[in-house]
């Protein structure tokens, strides 16, 4: 009995990963507005009713979707991340947080959207959703010489300094088109970084 309950459990979740592999394709190849269950369903090769079967609702696989593709960002920095002090590695971080997510737009679009209920984060883990790139340079800047004697909640302010820096500069340049490149983008944002970096240390 436990091994025919295994069984169904492993086929259960190969199914909703093929769901959820074909939401993070359509969400990268035609953006957030364009994904629907029944191109979820078609591109997983199952029925698009079959979906709430895995997922409480569509709310809950975009979200979830959105957590993959933050989690693929979070790998790609974690993989190219260096520096031999903190200012050189936030000036690192700045690049490859714009390099990952403004290369393909559609990737952090969701972050943006305000057709997201975001409350699916704050019913999961009573919190709201942290990306996990910010983390990794959280870790960074906790464990830094130059931050040794800070207080807990100076650094919890940069970090709220340093994801509106993010932030606001993708949501300008996917939503309203400025600037015009991601050369631009990557000097504008290593710009603020730096700025707040050399006022607070």
């Amino acid at each position: 009995m436990g091994k025919i309950s295994d069984k169904k459990q492993i086929q259960r979740g190969r199914v909703k990963k093929y769901f959820l592999d074909a939401a993070i394709d359509i969400i990268k190849e035609e953006g957030l507005e364009n994904l629907t269950t029944k191109k979820i369903g078609d591109k997983a090769g199952y029925s698009y009713a079959t979906i709430y079967n895995y997922f409480q609702n569509f709310n809950e696989l975009v979200c979830i979707s959105m957590v993959e593709m933050a989690n693929e960002c979070a790998d790609y920095i974690t993989k190219n991340l260096k520096g031999d002090n903190l200012k050189d590695i936030c000036c690192n971080f700045s690049d490859l947080m714009v390099e990952f997510n403004a290369t393909n737009t559609n990737i952090y679009y969701p972050f943006l959207s305000t057709s997201i209920d975001y409350t699916y984060f704050e019913d999961q883990n009573n919190n709201h959703f942290i990306h996990p790139a910010y983390e990794i340079i959280l870790d960074k800047i906790k464990s830094s010489d130059e931050f040794v004697d800070k207080e807990s909640e100076d650094i919890v302010t940069l970090m709220d300094i340093f994801t509106s820096i993010f932030h606001s500069a993708l949501h300008f340049y996917i939503i309203l088109d400025n600037p015009k490149n991601i050369d631009e983008l990557k000097k504008e944002v290593k710009k603020q970084v730096l700025f707040m970096l050399n006022n607070y240390l």
